[in-house]
């Protein structure tokens, strides 16, 4: 069993010593468009939010929500447990990190269970309104996921569960999206992690040359 490390500070993983790309970092390729054009104190702002809402949502589920949930979690934590009053939920796994060591990748799964009897594969979001970019970009994240611990992708369901601050949640079934618009989640991420590795080797190859020139 590949010993897994996983730096938070640098949000870094390291397999038996070797440092892998995550699931992040391969999914930039297709978000940092979009993310480019938001004020980077607003997105530090919604990655606080997401940690600390993951934090809660994974004490919920280990049966030791806070006595006291701090100003503007309130309605993450209401949504959350509304979702698991509404179905029949069974977790397995709970940020569970995982290596990939045929596409070379690592990564950390919010939630695999079952749901409703269902195997699935949940990612866990607070974005209030999703474009069609950022679902793009979730089917292939939980895609990743499917990559890292399925014999066969569609061994699992793939969802994405949107907390709401507002205590709603919406529950998307990525496979389906994905069929309705016309995509395949788990050949898009193939590609982008084909294309994290070709741009990995340029820079190497230029780092190595102009080390060699000095």
């Amino acid at each position: 069993m590949a010993e897994i490390i996983f730096d938070e500070k640098k949000h870094q993983y390291t397999v038996d010593g070797v440092v892998y790309p995550s699931v992040t970092d391969i999914l930039e390729h297709l978000t940092a468009p979009g993310y480019g054009k938001v004020n980077p104190a607003i997105l530090e702002e919604a990655k606080q939010r997401g940690t600390a809402v993951h934090e809660l949502t994974e004490a919920i589920d280990y049966g030791m929500p806070p006595e006291e949930i701090e100003d503007g979690l309130a309605g993450y934590a209401l949504a959350y447990l509304r979702f698991l009053a509404d179905y029949d939920v069974e977790w397995e796994l709970i940020e569970h990190r995982f290596y990939e060591p045929i596409m070379g990748f690592c990564g950390t799964i919010d939630r695999v269970g079952k749901i409703d009897g269902i195997d699935a594969i949940v990612d866990i979001k607070t974005t209030s309104s999703p474009s069609t970019d950022q679902k793009i970009a979730v089917c292939c994240q939980t895609a990743a996921y499917a990559f890292g611990i399925c014999e066969n992708v569609d061994d699992k369901k793939r969802y994405a569960l949107y907390l709401h601050n507002d205590g709603s949640y919406d529950f998307m079934n990525c496979s389906d999206w994905e069929e309705g618009k016309g995509f395949d989640g788990c050949m898009m991420f193939y590609e982008l992690c084909k294309l994290h590795k070709d741009i990995e080797t340029i820079r190497k190859t230029r780092a190595r040359r102009k080390k060699e020139e000095n």
